[in-house]
């Protein structure tokens, strides 16, 4: 099979602009304004935070923002919580005994109900997903509304939005109505479970045998960038981001407690580009997405999150970000094999790492599915291309 077509970079340099007389800032600067030095207003104190590239399998970017430093950092608001947004519980005994953790509430188009087994004193959680032909229809019809609607009218643009967020509430309404009475009639003949225990429900504890296992939220920590450097609690998933800069975060911690000093730390990677510093990567959720890790470090050793085998090291090319793998569509399937292949030699290259059993199943699908113009047949584009064909 044919390797992965590369794209090439193209300028974008407007041809109105003149060359640059010199590399460096200003010449970037003067690319950027297009008017001389003398003639640009004075700096501000506004700074781009450095664009980071930080490969550890085969490299993630994060996007530079701008951040006033004149502004002076507003007092951090007490943090509240929505009960149907998503949050880490865990149940906990003054004897020292505690449970894995569970996740409770709605996330994108998910629900995760916790369920606590009192024969075993183990918490685990059942999740709900909107189906995805619920979800092709939702898709399907805001394309239909905002194609029929004129951009340059925004009333008619606003009474369109208000319909699709009624039709997806509705949706949503009325899948989760139906599966949650499905799971309470499934684990009401269950007398050794309680399906979806509030916080600071009681429960027996398996050591000091006393009535004082309670279950409670999970105490978040996230961390903003570097820039900023604001700790603050994190309360649910769609909690917006840092309260004095706005920032979505992408790092947290859990169990930072005093009863958890003694416990070896692990930080966890999930699909959604952010790490999670916690005691083990078995109940390592993250806060943000709820995800289970693709890949955590235990003791300076990096691990795969699916198949739990070490993590070998490669060279990718420099220009991963350009491109386009026949697997992309599939890429969580294997989320740590070589999806953009071996440098070639002399080739500007990255270090990376990668999963040899995902590398497996990597190579197992190339085979087993045909390509057609560099796009799977069962690509999202080409399902709901046709949809709206039809």
């Amino acid at each position: 099979m044919a390797g992965p077509d590369r794209i090439p970079g193209r300028s974008t340099r407007r041809k109105c602009l003149p060359p640059p007389r010199r590399r460096g800032r200003m010449s970037l600067r003067r690319l950027a304004d297009g008017r001389p030095a003398a003639q640009r207003p004075p700096p501000t104190n506004k700074t781009m935070q450095p664009s980071r590239v930080y490969v550890r399998r085969h490299g993630c970017m994060f996007l530079s923002r701008p951040v006033d430093r004149n502004r002076s950092p507003s007092p951090s608001p007490t943090p509240t919580t929505d009960p149907r947004h998503m949050k880490l519980l865990r149940a906990l005994c003054d004897c020292g005994f505690v449970s894995r953790k569970a996740r409770s509430g709605y996330h994108y188009h998910q629900w995760w109900f916790p369920v606590f087994s009192t024969d075993t004193s183990t918490l685990t959680d059942v999740r709900a997903a909107l189906p995805k032909a619920d979800l092709d229809r939702i898709d399907h019809l805001s394309f239909k509304i905002y194609r029929q609607t004129p951009s340059d009218d925004k009333e008619r643009r606003r009474e369109a939005s208000a319909k699709m967020e009624s039709l997806s509430r509705e949706t949503h309404d009325q899948f989760i109505d139906r599966e949650t009475r499905l799971l309470r009639d499934r684990f009401a003949s269950t007398q050794n479970c309680v399906f979806d225990p509030a916080p600071d429900t009681v429960f027996p504890c398996p050591v000091c045998n006393n009535h004082s296992l309670i279950l409670k939220k999970v105490h978040v920590v996230a961390f903003c960038n570097a820039d900023c450097g604001h700790e603050y609690e994190w309360p649910d998933s769609e909690t917006s981001g840092c309260p004095r800069c706005g920032y979505r975060p992408h790092r947290f911690q859990t169990e930072h407690e005093e009863q958890f000093a003694n416990h070896p730390r692990t930080i966890c990677w999930c699909p959604c580009s952010s790490s999670t510093d916690a005691i083990s990567h078995v109940d390592g959720y993250c806060p943000k997405c709820g995800e289970l890790p693709n890949e955590y470090q235990l003791h300076d050793v990096v691990f795969c999150g699916m198949h739990h085998e070490r993590l070998l090291p490669y060279e990718l090319p420099a220009n991963f970000l350009f491109i386009e793998t026949e697997s992309r569509w599939v890429a969580h399937r294997f989320p740590n094999a070589k999806l953009w292949g071996d440098a070639a030699p002399g080739e500007e290259k990255h270090a990376g790492l990668y999963c040899p059993l995902c590398e497996s199943d990597h190579q197992r699908w190339l085979q087993s599915h045909a390509v057609n113009d560099g796009e799977p047949s069962d690509a999202p584009e080409s399902r709901i291309g046709s949809e709206l064909n039809g």
